[in-house]
């Protein structure tokens, strides 16, 4: 669990106190119930649900993110969504709404005026 919160982040001496809290929230968790959510997460596929998607949608990936490889996840989400975006964050994990706060609100900031205007 702690290696799995260790790499959501690109820089852990910059990270250190976003790890801290990261890792507070597993504190409660047991390792079954981590090992259960794992489980379920890879037998678990929503690809046919995709299409089905018709709001505008935002994904942001962090271009070393451990979690998500960008064939499995990112792209999928990016070409099979009909009405979806796509933000590549350089040297950023899988939580650049931590690791690059201001660059992640600049995007989403970007996105919600361009679907409400």
């Amino acid at each position: 669990m702690y290696a799995a919160v260790d790499s959501w982040f690109v820089d852990r001496d910059e990270s250190k106190e976003e790890i801290r809290k990261s890792l507070s929230l597993i504190e409660n968790v047991s390792f079954e119930s981590y090992v259960n959510g794992l489980e379920a997460m890879y037998e678990w596929s929503g690809e046919k649900y995709l299409k089905m998607i018709k709001t505008p949608t935002l994904v942001i990936w962090g271009d070393s993110d451990k979690s998500y490889q960008w064939d499995k996840q990112p792209y999928e989400l990016w070409t099979k969504i009909e009405n979806c975006s796509l933000s590549v964050v350089s040297n950023s994990a899988h939580n650049v709404h931590l690791e690059k706060p201001q660059q992640f609100n600049l995007i989403l900031s970007d996105f919600i005026n361009s679907v409400t205007e």
